[in-house]
């Protein structure tokens, strides 16, 4: 899972019971709520789990019928073999548009 906040972490979270390992790759430092880290942190922990953080995806590639995710990290270029590859990054809030629908007149 690509991403830092929230959604990523959630979303790492929602597979986690069927996956054999998740992987986080943030491009900073996790941005998601504690509770939600420290849910991730238990799957680390087990080593079904694992954080990438100040990573950089280079590229996606197909390699005999699998997905190659190609990641710079500060240690070096690290290529993984994946079923699924999933981008939870950009989000963009809409509270602004949102809040007004709610507002007492």
């Amino acid at each position: 899972v690509i991403g830092a906040g929230d959604n990523a972490y959630e979303f790492a979270m929602l597979v986690a019971p069927e996956a054999y390992s998740v992987t986080l790759l943030a491009r900073s430092h996790a941005r998601a709520q504690r509770k939600m880290r420290e849910s991730f942190e238990k799957l680390v922990v087990t080593g079904r789990g694992e954080l990438l953080e100040e990573g950089r995806l280079v590229s996606v590639e197909h390699v005999n019928g699998r997905v190659g995710a190609v990641v710079d990290l500060p240690a070096g270029r690290r290529c993984f073999n994946v079923d699924h590859l999933v981008v939870q990054a950009g989000y963009v809030a809409n509270s602004d548009r949102v809040l007004p629908l709610f507002a007492e007149e």
